[in-house]
């Protein structure tokens, strides 16, 4: 899944209330056991860095870097518009 389209995911959890807003306050980065990431919905290979983000106290994503960061951006922006 592109990175465009990961954010696109993302912003779309966020303006249906799906994930919780703001930004997540607890994120773990470690070595993948197998996962599958919760943004693009494709395997996180073992081994490969992981960052595991607590979003609300009852979920628990794990993504690749990529998406986190997508996550981050989708999230950031979507603070900005409702600042606007």
């Amino acid at each position: 899944m592109s990175k465009d389209a990961v954010r696109a995911r993302i912003r779309e959890f966020i303006q249906s209330g799906f994930l919780p807003h703001p930004l997540p306050r607890k994120v773990w980065v470690g070595a993948s056991d197998g996962r599958t990431c919760f943004a693009c919905q494709e395997l996180i290979e073992r081994g490969h860095v992981e960052c595991e983000v607590v979003l609300a106290s009852t979920i628990l994503a794990h993504l690749h870097r990529a998406c986190f960061d997508a996550v981050m951006g989708a999230t950031l922006e979507d603070e900005g518009q409702r600042r606007a």
